[in-house]
């Protein structure tokens, strides 16, 4: 028996079926544009509908379409849904706080030296410069100050600016983490001797700031971390001494980091880049003996905690000059505090003029947030300190003391006691109202 063929649609079906379609369509969509996305919707599904049902009909592939809701779906609330399993929140970091304390110049010429010196043994202690002050500034997280005189070793000559090493050794021994070396003395016993200082400080476990074996690292930020927190030290200095200038060729001076505003401002920000939290800048600028701040030198300050610097920590004038709280606006437009003491003072000299005598160790304790990225400074306070000179067996000793150290000040005459009340009287008056006096009235 023939096979029955199969009758299929000619091409004439098929186009009156997609012209009514299309007149559906059209009809249907004014309509409910008219009418609102309810009868929009409704339309839509209708259309599927139809479509689908020509395929079929002429004989195509099917699209896989869901199924036809309710009529009343639109109406209805919609029923419960897979709920994507929770994203793990990021566990909140706890914030971390650091202690800090800082000194103004350490400078140890010859009187000092040789206050040190046993002539019996031949051998040098200055461990009792520091006695009487070690308290407090030990137990700080980090303490810091800058030196003028240097060790680059006995066969270069002791002087005023090259000191024997038993002293680094006494430094260090009484706390101190880091020293700024830019100064304008850093090269007064030339490369080698400034190469030399820096490997003793290292030898030490201390860390040298503003001076480099490298000259290619000059700018680069000593990075150390502190209870989670990574704080980076830049230090410089204004110039060089004349006979520095007269003794060595630029290029024999590109180790030790100069004030130059633009170098400065970069090098904070590549500290940031390198993912410093923290900022602390140690300039030695200003003009000696001056209590005064110029304008220039408040200009720079500014401009260094708007690049991101935290805490400004100055020396060189040997003289105490204003502790000022900053609240500048960095990059990343919001308001930060920033501290600058524009000079801490004297912390060692043989100098007996009575500013010169009175010094601060600044004490910080600031907490780091890590969420929200910011320094917070919890305490920005100070205790004044006096250098005192006595007589030991016919010559002069030298003793660094803490003017919160009434124990130690209730035993010494009428004369020390009045130097010392002096000293801190300066000291309170130049540090200005933004910072705390740690150390009380002293009678």
């Amino acid at each position: 028996m023939a096979r029955r063929r199969r009758r299929r649609i000619s091409f004439g079906t098929v186009l009156m079926l997609v012209l009514t379609i299309g007149a559906l369509c059209l009809a249907g969509a004014t309509i409910a544009y008219i009418a609102g996305d309810d009868l929009r919707l409704q339309t839509g599904q209708l259309f599927e509908r139809m479509t689908e049902t020509f395929r079929q009909y002429a004989g195509g592939r099917p699209e896989p379409v869901g199924a036809a809701p309710d009529a009343s779906a639109s109406q209805a609330t919609a029923g419960p849904t897979a709920t994507p399993a929770p994203t793990a929140e990021p566990t909140a970091q706890p914030q971390r706080t650091v202690t800090l304390s800082a000194v103004g110049s350490i400078y140890a010429p010859k009187n000092i030296r040789q206050s040190g010196y046993d002539e019996e043994s031949g051998t040098y202690d200055f461990s009792a410069l520091f006695g009487r002050v070690k308290p407090y500034i030990s137990q700080a997280d980090l303490t810091l100050g800058t030196i003028e005189t240097y060790f680059a070793g006995e066969e270069a000559g002791y002087s005023n600016y090259n000191a024997p090493d038993a002293l680094l050794d006494a430094i260090r021994d009484s706390g101190f983490d880091l020293l700024s070396l830019a100064s304008e003395y850093a090269l007064e016993k030339g490369e080698d001797g400034l190469r030399q200082t820096i490997m003793q400080l290292e030898n030490r476990g201390m860390i040298a700031a503003g001076a480099y074996a490298d000259p290619e690292q000059v700018g680069s930020a000593q990075m150390i971390k502190i209870n989670g927190v990574q704080i980076a030290v830049l230090a410089y200095t204004y110039g060089f001494s004349d006979n520095t200038m007269e003794r060595t060729r630029a290029s024999q001076r590109e180790g030790v980091a100069v004030i130059r505003q633009s170098d400065m401002v970069r090098d904070i920000g590549n500290a940031r880049k390198a993912g410093a939290d923290v900022v602390i800048v140690m300039p030695h600028w200003g003009t000696k003996n001056r209590e005064e701040v110029a304008s220039h030198t408040r200009s720079l300050a500014r401009a260094l905690a708007e690049a991101g610097a935290d805490l400004i920590l100055g020396a060189h004038p040997n003289v105490v000059q204003p502790v000022e709280k900053l609240t500048v606006m960095r990059s990343d437009g919001a308001q930060h505090d920033a501290y600058v003491a524009y000079s801490l003072g004297s912390f060692l000299t043989d100098s007996r003029e009575a500013q010169n005598t009175a010094g601060m160790i600044l004490q910080v304790r600031f907490t780091y947030d890590p969420q929200a990225r910011t320094t917070r400074f919890d305490e920005v306070g100070y205790i004044p300190t006096y250098i005192q000179r006595v007589q030991e067996d016919g010559e002069y000793a030298y003793r660094i003391l803490a003017c919160a150290d009434e124990s130690y000040i209730a035993g010494q005459n009428t004369s020390v006691q009045k130097a010392i009340q002096t000293a801190q009287d300066a000291v309170v008056e130049a540090a200005g109202e933004d910072v705390v006096n740690l150390s009380g009235p002293q009678t």
